[in-house]
């Protein structure tokens, strides 16, 4: 598995491309950023979803749209197992992140004695008077991509103006217990035998 480092600070609202507010088209318009393996999809636009769509639900959208963007679930709506992402001569450099240079790189969870594991995180870039500014939205829990709807918990402020859904996923090191690690190799190999069984 090849990895590469990016600059982990967040983006900010000055460094996404310009787009046009979300109420003056149909489309739904998201920056999509994965740490780590240099993916950097902004201005995706995707008239068949809505801020109501799940995280899942974009996933599969861009993969769709996006033929050097791969993802993995293992089978099961627990967590996102691994992500790849081929960077070519016509992909765009993350922000703040060092020059890339063409290949294919991945990142996976890892439930060893050190739990990594990929988290995703959703924020609004709009416009509040006139003035950029990105909203953070809340995760409590990390609950299930396929289940968390890309707007769950935005209360927009007066005068807010959407511009873009920004979703990014990292791969990060928690702390899991004994029985939540069971649980979800069981998940995966039980998925697993489901795929064997189908061929």
């Amino acid at each position: 598995m090849r990895r590469d480092s990016e600059v982990s600070r967040g983006i900010r609202a000055i460094d996404r491309p310009p787009s046009l507010p979300l109420e003056s088209v149909m489309a739904l318009t998201v920056n999509f950023r994965v740490v780590g393996v240099f993916c950097y999809l902004p201005n995706l636009s995707f008239p068949q979803l809505s801020p109501q769509s799940t995280v899942k639900e974009v996933m599969d959208a861009i993969a769709a749209q996006n033929s050097d963007f791969k993802y993995d679930a293992g089978g099961t709506p627990l967590k996102v197992d691994r992500i790849q992402y081929t960077f070519g001569p016509t992909s765009i450099k993350p922000p703040n992140s060092m020059l890339a240079s063409p290949g294919t790189r991945d990142i996976e969870t890892n439930l060893g004695n050190t739990a990594l594991v990929l988290q995703y995180y959703r924020s609004v870039s709009g416009l509040v008077d006139g003035v950029p500014v990105e909203l953070v939205l809340p995760t409590v829990g990390q609950p299930s991509f396929e289940i968390t709807a890309l707007n769950a918990g935005f209360t927009p402020p007066p005068s807010f103006q959407p511009v873009a859904y920004n979703l990014t996923w990292r791969l990060v090191q928690i702390q899991i217990s004994d029985e939540t690690r069971t649980k979800f190799l069981t998940a995966k190999l039980d998925a697993r035998n489901k795929r064997l069984q189908k061929k």
